[in-house]
């Protein structure tokens, strides 16, 4: 019959292995004996290139191999098998003659190697089999030959005993059935033959063997009992354990038998660790031996009345997968998301940002996840959100849980449709978690955040989107980083400002005053939002996790961190770390005071110049710029500048002039959105502590109480012992505290 132009491909390439070998490669050819049929090309090699080693299989000085070139070759791999069966109790051997020689065929079969890598890929096994290195390691994770098999599937959570190595080991596999509908069971612990079932868990007997078990797996109930005999099982006491099992057996239902044998390895060099089945016999069959086995009366009796039943009972192999950690690795071992895996989360928001968010979570296997959001899902957001239809007029938090319950993973998961603007729900506390997310892009959430998180505290991810969803902005704040959120966003906006090409993500995320496109998804009072596709936000947010886990994982001792990113932008991602600022609490007011890196080192770099140009006893000082916020009880200096050219210095004392004051002050205001103001000033003590004097509180009875106008609180930033041992303290002083000094009302 006529070749197809593979098979044709095939044998074109047999032949040309076989005219360079010199005479080492013979061959013979069968071509289909019908349209579609297999072309199977026989092929002798001389073995004098696969030396014999210890431990090794000794071959021919010719092996023989049976290619079977199906009609659609090279894209559908030849099958490999023997004219013998002297192979059959090697590894990766099945059905006794059919050597595998690709455990992953859709990742080593390459088309473009045609007969070429065929063979070569023959003469490998054959070396290894010479040699003795057909590592059992590399055994796939189903057995080699399975010839029919049950409808129930089992998972295989647990890892397995490890019982000693010389001995059966008799047990129970407990198994649940977490779907009714679906034959589906998932064995999540191991325990003694007399241990107890809970009450949704079904006990399995379970058989592992001390020794490799048969690779060609046994098709009957009889074969499979005479395997079992043969690996050192008694038959008594595989009778003792099917009466046991047999006391709680339900009428007409099938017994499943779990059986393992060391042939599993993770990894080159690791210990070798069980590969498991799960075997069904039939329920009538069983309800037959249960009937037996409770007749008879001694044990000879017993073992007669079994090998009877075993002749014509059915043995099936049940679908098995395994995700126990001894024996696989996840797929996400590389990822940043394992950063999760066994932590405790609190999750802010389950919108269009938190929902993919709580489903990275609980996939990365963190151990618990609570949920906190007040919301409700409306019919509008299904067209970006996570909820399905059935939700609309529930809780987000609730729904949320619900969906992520139904994955079937470890995770403990809790909903709280709580507001947070107070700190967390009733019972909860910042410090009992491992990680904190804010999604909610709240501004009160974020005030909330701030007044409870300090150094300490956990790590803190937030995470907000543009108007349109085409960029997002995610910061970070590490265990050791003193301030929360707010902070945080000072230091971004000043980032940003810094780079040109940070300008469009300043102006997107920190609008000034009025400048914010507001969008209103519903008539009436409704809450402005963003707009933006289920692709666009979930793109976004998966982004912006990844980029904060990444550096939770690679840098945990990034004290701040942020990352702008876009999405569906000509824009350019811009990642930086954020140092932390000097905090410190006022010790009358109780004020915190945030002083922020770059305005540190601008009065350490006028402390040096004017020690160089005036000496180091003349004191010297300047502006500060920031924000006072009465709400978060924290004033933010984020700038300092020198002294304008009219102060008076001398080592008596500082006079701050007023010279060009006025068009600092505007061009701080302007280069903020107006986020930056004057807060105070500062001086220096060449050689005394930065306490306040009799002077500096005179200059702030002035300032504060005398004036005609003047701010509600001022800070004055005094570094102590400039001359020396520099040592910067803030004061603030109030209005109010002022006037009451002065004795006016």
């Amino acid at each position: 019959m006529t070749l197809t132009r593979g098979q044709g491909l095939a044998l074109d390439h047999m032949e040309a292995i076989a005219a360079v070998s010199d005479g080492a490669v013979d061959m013979e050819v069968k071509h289909p004996s019908f349209d579609g049929g297999l072309l199977i090309l026989t092929v002798s090699l001389r073995t004098d290139g696969c030396p014999w080693k210890a431990g090794g299989i000794r071959l021919r000085q010719r092996e023989s191999v049976e290619f079977l070139i199906p009609p659609s070759f090279p894209l559908s791999r030849p099958t490999v098998q023997t004219p013998h069966k002297r192979f059959a109790k090697l590894h990766h051997v099945q059905w006794s003659r059919q050597i595998c020689l690709y455990l992953s065929p859709d990742a080593e079969f390459n088309p473009s190697d045609g007969m070429f890598g065929v063979f070569q890929r023959w003469h490998d096994w054959l070396k290894a089999a010479a040699a003795g290195e057909l590592d059992p390691a590399d055994l796939p994770l189903h057995p080699p030959a399975v010839y029919s098999s049950a409808d129930e599937r089992f998972a295989f959570y647990a890892d397995a005993p490890a019982p000693p190595a010389d001995t059966v080991w008799l047990g129970t596999a407990f198994a649940e059935r977490p779907y009714q509908k679906l034959e589906r069971y998932s064995v999540r612990r191991w325990g003694d033959i007399a241990d107890e079932a809970e009450q949704h868990e079904i006990a399995l007997p379970a058989i592992l063997m001390p020794s490799v078990f048969t690779f060609e797996y046994p098709t009957t109930t009889r074969e499979l009992v005479l395997a079992l005999i043969d690996g050192g099982l008694s038959l008594d006491a595989l009778i003792a354990m099917i009466q046991i099992y047999g006391r709680n057996h339900a009428p007409g239902a099938p017994m499943y038998l779990v059986v393992g044998a060391p042939m599993r390895r993770k990894e080159e060099g690791a210990p070798v660790r069980f590969h498991l089945t799960v075997w069904k016999i039939g329920g009538a069959f069983v309800d037959d031996l249960v009937s037996m086995l409770s007749a008879t009366v001694d044990g000879e009796t017993a073992r007669d009345a079994f090998i009877e039943w075993a002749a014509l009972a059915s043995a099936v192999w049940c679908r098995m997968f395994d995700v126990r950690a001894e024996v696989t690795e996840p797929r996400d071992r590389s990822a940043s998301s394992t950063w999760l895996r066994g932590k405790s989360v609190l999750l802010l928001g389950c919108g269009a940002l938190g929902g993919p968010v709580a489903e990275a979570v609980v996939r990365a296997y963190a151990a618990k996840l609570d949920l906190v959001d007040m919301g409700i899902v409306k019919p509008g957001l299904l067209v970006r959100q996570m909820y399905d239809d059935r939700w609309v007029g529930f809780g987000k938090a609730l729904a949320t849980r619900r969906k992520l319950e139904r994955f079937g993973l470890e995770t403990e998961i809790r909903s709280f449709p709580d507001e947070i603007v107070d700190g967390p729900p009733t019972g909860l506390n910042w410090r009992d978690y491992d990680l904190i997310i804010d999604a909610t892009a709240s501004t009160r959430v974020r005030f909330a955040l701030e007044a409870g998180l300090s150094a300490g505290a956990p790590p803190l991810i937030s995470m907000v989107v543009g108007s349109a969803a085409t960029m997002g902005l995610v910061t970070m704040r590490s265990a050791d980083f003193p301030c929360g959120p707010l902070t945080l966003d000072r230091s971004v906006y000043r980032a940003l400002a810094r780079r040109p090409q940070g300008l469009e993500f300043r102006d997107e995320f920190f609008p000034k005053k009025g400048e914010a496109p507001l969008f209103f998804p519903e008539p009436g009072c409704s809450d402005p939002t963003f707009t933006g596709g289920y692709v666009d936000v979930t793109g976004l947010s998966m982004t912006l996790f990844q980029h904060a886990l990444a550096c939770l994982s690679l840098n945990p001792n990034n004290q701040g961190f942020f990352a702008a990113v876009p999405f569906a932008s000509s824009s350019q991602s811009i990642c930086a770390s954020l140092p932390p600022p000097n905090v410190q609490i006022d010790g009358r007011s109780g004020v915190r005071i945030c002083l922020s890196l770059t305005a540190q080192s601008s009065i350490n770099a006028v402390l040096k110049r004017d020690a160089r140009r005036l000496g180091a006893d003349v004191e010297t000082g300047g502006l500060l710029f920031g924000a006072v916020d009465e709400v978060a009880n924290t004033i933010w200096i984020d700038q300092a500048f020198g002294p304008p050219p009219d102060s008076d210095q001398s080592p008596s004392g500082f006079v701050c002039g007023t010279e060009g004051v006025h068009q600092i002050a505007a061009k701080v205001t302007d280069y903020s959105g107006g986020r930056t103001s004057f807060v105070g000033m500062w001086h220096s003590h060449p050689v005394s502590a930065g306490s306040p004097s009799e002077t500096d509180i005179a200059a702030m009875i002035e300032t504060l109480a005398l004036a005609e106008t003047a701010p509600r609180y001022s800070v004055m930033a005094i570094v102590g012992h400039a001359a020396s041992a520099p040592d910067l303290r803030c004061h603030v002083f109030s209005r109010a505290e002022m006037r009451k000094l002065v004795g006016i009302a």
